[in-house]
């Protein structure tokens, strides 16, 4: 039985992509979303409005999550809310001594970084106790029996509706054939776009840097590609040239995202030998907008999710 009123979820993180992945994440389960950008400012909001739980990553600017954590501790009130830590560095140099002194002294529940966000809303709502049990998958024939019954009984509009259904679902099934090549080095961003882009039906490719990129570009024909511009090994403006360069790939739609779009734009502009990609868009990402502009592209119908 659902509660009267949406659990309270904090989402500590420095990261502006991670917390707006995180909670689109929250958001789309059905949770109420609050965000803070480092310790110091989700102690302010725990003791304005204490969450049902928190998620907490580890290393951040002026005050890290471990400083948070045993700050939450000292308060018996606020020492109840479960902890959910979800890090990065969990076994480098950076995070390692304070996570395994959290994890043994404190929340024995965390994610690694990248997190998928079917397997963080599992994480959270098992902690908050929000499990039940599944009731079992029905068979096909029960399902025949079913699908005879409602429509005997349907009335007009009823069969209109169930008709208008199963259209917008071949229709999200024609833009999995779809494919987006996502080059990006963030593994966080590459969760993500991934997540996002295969919510709404395409199929998702991978690469972290321009070489890796341009190479799947050439092997899996994706019909589009997003691009980060600022990657280790090679760039996403090189990959941009080898693109156009190469005949079976100049005609690929490219979407900027980064953080330097008009520095893009500027070297896009003084090199009239390049076309300029197919659009450009700032980090933190407004989703809509992107996903509106790659089903322009695509010619892929929108659906609500």
């Amino acid at each position: 039985m659902s509660p009267e009123w949406p659990k309270v979820v904090l989402v500590v993180d420095d990261e502006a992509d991670v917390r707006r992945y995180l909670e689109e994440a929250l958001t789309d389960a059905g949770f109420r979303v609050e965000t803070a950008e480092d310790g110091l400012q989700a102690l302010e909001k725990v003791r304005r409005n204490p969450p049902d739980l928190i998620s907490l990553d580890l290393v951040m600017p002026r005050h890290s999550g471990a400083k948070f954590y045993h700050e939450l501790r000292k308060d018996k009130l606020f020492s109840r809310i479960p902890v959910l830590i979800v890090t990065g560095h969990a076994r480098d140099d950076l995070g390692r001594a304070d996570f395994e002194e959290m994890t043994m002294s404190g929340p024995g529940v965390y994610l690694e970084k990248p997190v998928h966000p079917d397997t963080y809303v599992a994480a959270v709502r098992r902690l908050l106790g929000m499990e039940s049990a599944e009731a079992p998958e029905p068979q096909p024939e029960d399902l025949g029996r079913e699908l005879s019954r409602a429509i005997s009984d349907a009335d007009r509009e009823a069969l209109q509706e169930a008709l208008d259904v199963l259209r917008r679902k071949k229709g999200n099934e024609m833009k999995s054939q779809k494919i987006i090549l996502v080059v990006e080095d963030e593994p966080d961003q590459i969760a993500y776009l991934e997540a996002l882009f295969s919510d709404h039906g395409y199929t998702v490719i991978t690469a972290e840097n321009g070489r890796e990129g341009f190479a799947k570009a050439k092997s899996n024909h994706p019909d589009l590609i997003t691009l980060d511009i600022s990657m280790p090994e090679e760039s996403g403006v090189r990959m941009f040239r080898d693109l156009q360069a190469e005949s079976a790939t100049s005609n690929i739609p490219v979407i900027i995202i980064t953080g330097v779009t008009h520095d893009f734009k500027r070297f896009i502009e003084s090199r009239k030998q390049l076309r300029p990609p197919q659009g450009y868009f700032d980090k933190p990402l407004d989703r809509e907008a992107l996903l509106a502009k790659i089903s322009e592209l695509l010619g892929t119908a929108r659906t609500q999710t």
